[in-house]
């Protein structure tokens, strides 16, 4: 599961700053240390969401997607691609959820891969998107661009990953 994570900082601090301006604190720092009220220093939470991988029943190979947890009653964000690689064109179909996706008819299994900060929501949203959804590779059950492997919402997905984590949205915690 994600944490919560507080942050003090020099109340100096203003415009633009990285990290390393902050010292970051877990709740058994705020428990073992009681810090004291100070006009020399801000105090701000980040909340991390976790990452799931989701695989639904499919055929002929399972649909897979990526959800992010935002509330512990289950709600969430789905982030996949949908529609057929014969006689039509994937797409982007992000979506809010209110429950979790284990509560589908169609469910097979939910991979936790890491974590993002509340804050960058919209950019997952963004990199999701920046992935182009898979283009008409068949028509009438033949293959468009023979030699060239399918690329279907799996592929997608995996891609997605690494774009999230190469831009350090996608985070272990």
């Amino acid at each position: 599961m994600c944490h919560k994570f507080w942050w003090l900082a020099p109340a100096t601090v203003k415009g633009h700053f990285s990290l390393g301006d902050f010292k970051k604190l877990d709740i058994t720092d705020l428990i073992q240390t009681p810090l004291k009220t100070s006009s020399h220093y801000v105090f701000f939470t980040m909340s991390y969401y976790p990452v799931f991988l989701v695989e639904d029943y499919g055929e002929p190979r399972n649909h897979h997607a990526l959800w992010a947890q935002t509330s512990d009653a289950g709600a969430g964000f789905l982030y996949h691609v949908v529609g057929p690689v014969n006689n039509g064109a994937m797409h982007y179909d992000p979506r809010p959820t209110h429950s979790s996706p284990k509560e589908l008819m169609t469910f097979v299994r939910m991979t936790q891969i890491g974590c993002i900060s509340s804050h960058d929501l919209p950019r997952m949203d963004e990199i999701c998107r920046s992935n182009q959804a898979p283009i008409m590779q068949m028509q009438d059950g033949q293959l468009l661009y023979p030699g060239t492997p399918l690329r279907r919402c799996q592929e997608w997905t995996a891609e997605t990953i690494e774009l999230l984590k190469d831009a350090g949205v996608l985070v272990q915690r």
